[in-house]
């Protein structure tokens, strides 16, 4: 942390910086920022969440490792993939951007195309089938839920208490907490932008369900 004046404003302030070399013959901190498609702070956060249902009553729930993606005044941060402006301390944000696979090779993809022409009489009352599934899937989750987390519920049968059910298991969120009063930056960071992790591990959670 080190004492930062803009030339242009009245007094100064703190900001993190890289804990790197700032002498005029080795810019270390300059040229790592530049060289790097990621510069990520992170911090902890404390959350106020909602205790009833009506969101009347909150209370704090602190100490949530935080990491945040883009430059504020007082912290150094960037990234060049899209992240979002801050989401938790949790890999699953970030495999996808490590774990990129190849596209697939355009002659296999060419040879497929046939079967994929026999078979479509079968695929387009399959599609029928699961829209109609999915019609009366919507009408049970809460349309309050942020729309890209819904989307992607009711495309895979995903119920508001299996989300709160793996949240809780994270540690994010108590699991009585409806998905309405989470932050929006742990929705989109988390539960969206990293939503085949959190898929997984609900088809996961349902392998321990008793058989009905």
């Amino acid at each position: 942390i080190r004492k930062f004046e803009q030339p242009d404003e009245m007094g100064a302030y703190d900001r993190y910086e890289l804990k790197l070399g700032k002498k005029t013959s080795a810019r270390t901190s300059a040229l790592v920022k530049e060289w790097a498609d990621m510069v990520l702070f992170i911090n902890y956060k404390t959350f106020s969440v909602a205790t009833d249902d009506k969101g009347t009553k909150h209370k704090a729930q602190g100490g949530a490792r935080t990491v945040y993606a883009t430059h504020k005044p007082t912290w150094d941060a960037k990234n060049r993939h899209g992240l979002p402006e801050e989401f938790p301390l949790d890999y699953a944000v970030l495999a996808p951007i490590f774990n990129k696979t190849p596209d697939a090779v355009e002659p296999t993809m060419t040879a497929a195309q046939p079967q994929a022409q026999t078979a479509e009489p079968v695929q387009e009352t399959s599609k029928q089938e699961i829209g109609s599934s999915q019609l009366s899937f919507n009408d049970q989750l809460n349309s309050a839920i942020p729309k890209p987390l819904r989307d992607l519920m009711i495309t895979n049968q995903v119920s508001e208490e299996e989300i709160q059910v793996i949240v809780a298991q994270k540690g994010y969120y108590p699991q009585d907490t409806p998905i309405t009063n989470y932050d929006s930056g742990f929705v989109s960071g988390v539960l969206v932008g990293a939503w085949d992790q959190v898929f997984g591990a609900i088809q996961e959670f349902r392998k321990t369900l008793p058989f009905e």
